[in-house]
C-alpha cells in the first residue's frame, strides 16, 4: 500500500503557491523555493506539475507579469468590451421565488485545490457558493443570502464543479456548462454575468466592465458587485484590476489574487 497523502501532497502545492505569491519580488528558482520549504527540488517540481497543471520555473516566471506595470500593459482596450459575449462554461441562474423548492437543501463539502482549500455549496438548480478557505465570515454571508436552508455535508455533491473550476485544458464541446445559481440585485447579476466574458489569461478594469455593462460612470459600483461575487473562479472577478494596474482587493487576499493571475498567464497566455 501506497504511504503517499494526496491531501498531504496538495497542502504542499498550495503553501508553495502561498509562498511564492508572498515573495513574488524575491529572485526566486525551483530549487530555491524547495530549499525553503524542506524538499528535494525535484519532488517540488513533480507535485506543482502533477496538482497544479503548470511548471514550477513558469509559475515563477509570471509571478513578475502582475505587478501593475505589467498589468497596466495587458488591460484590454475599450475597443474589445463591446464584444463581450459570456462565457458558454456557465450557464448563470438568477436565483428566483419560483426556485424556492429546489434551494431548500444546499450540500456543501470542502475540497483541495493549489490555491488552498475550497468550500463549495450546491442547490438542486446549481452551484451556489464556491470560496476559499471557508471561514465564519463565508458561513454567516451564506447563511444570511440563504435563509431557511436544510445544510448536508455532501463533498460528493460539489466535487465535479470544483475540478471544472481548476481545470487548466480547454473543455470538451460536448461538455455540458456548469450551472451557477446566484442570488442578488439586478445590477450585481448583470455585473456577474459580465465577469464570465472575460477569458482566462486576461485583465480588465473595473471601468472597461462598467463599459460592459452599458452603464460607464458605474465603476465604483462595479467594483461593489465584483466584491460580493458569491463563485469564486468561475465567476472571474479576480481578472477585474484598476486602470493604474494595482490588483486592488480581493475577498480571498491580494496574494491568492497575484497567484491565480499568474496560473492562468501560464495555462491560457494572454488573451
Amino acid at each position: 500500500m501506497s504511504d503517499i497523502d494526496p491531501d498531504a501532497e496538495g497542502r504542499t502545492v498550495a503553501a508553495t503557491v502561498s509562498f511564492l505569491a508572498t515573495h513574488h519580488q524575491d529572485r526566486l528558482t525551483p530549487a530555491s523555493v524547495a530549499e525553503s520549504l524542506g524538499l528535494a527540488s525535484t519532488t517540488l517540481e513533480s507535485l506543482f506539475r502533477r496538482y497544479a497543471g503548470i511548471e514550477l520555473s513558469h509559475f515563477i516566471k509570471a509571478l513578475s507579469l502582475t505587478d501593475p506595470h505589467a498589468l497596466l500593459a495587458r488591460l484590454r482596450p475599450p475597443s474589445v468590451v463591446g464584444a463581450w459575449r459570456p462565457s458558454s462554461r456557465l450557464a448563470v441562474i438568477p436565483w428566483s421565488a419560483a426556485l424556492s423548492l429546489t434551494t431548500s437543501v444546499i450540500r456543501w463539502g470542502r475540497h483541495s485545490s493549489p490555491f488552498g482549500s475550497v468550500w463549495a455549496a450546491t442547490a438542486e438548480a446549481g452551484l451556489c457558493w464556491l470560496g476559499f478557505d471557508g471561514d465564519a465570515a463565508n458561513l454567516e454571508r451564506l447563511a444570511k443570502d440563504w435563509p431557511e436552508v436544510q445544510w448536508v455535508e455532501d463533498a460528493a455533491a460539489t466535487r465535479d464543479a470544483v475540478e471544472q473550476a481548476f481545470e487548466v485544458t480547454r473543455p470538451s464541446l460536448d461538455q455540458p456548462p456548469v450551472p451557477v445559481l446566484v442570488r442578488g440585485t439586478p445590477f450585481q447579476i448583470k455585473v456577474w454575468q459580465a465577469l464570465t466574458a472575460i477569458p482566462a489569461g486576461a485583465v480588465v478594469s473595473y471601468r472597461d466592465v462598467a463599459v460592459a455593462i452599458g452603464q460607464p460612470k458605474a465603476a465604483r459600483a462595479v467594483g461593489g458587485a465584483v466584491g460580493s461575487n458569491p463563485i469564486a473562479l468561475l465567476i472571474p472577478c479576480h481578472r477585474v484590476i484598476l486602470t493604474s494596474g494595482a490588483l486592488h482587493h480581493y475577498g480571498w487576499g491580494p496574494a491568492r489574487k497575484r497567484a491565480l493571475l499568474a496560473w492562468e498567464q501560464v495555462a491560457f497566455g494572454d488573451r
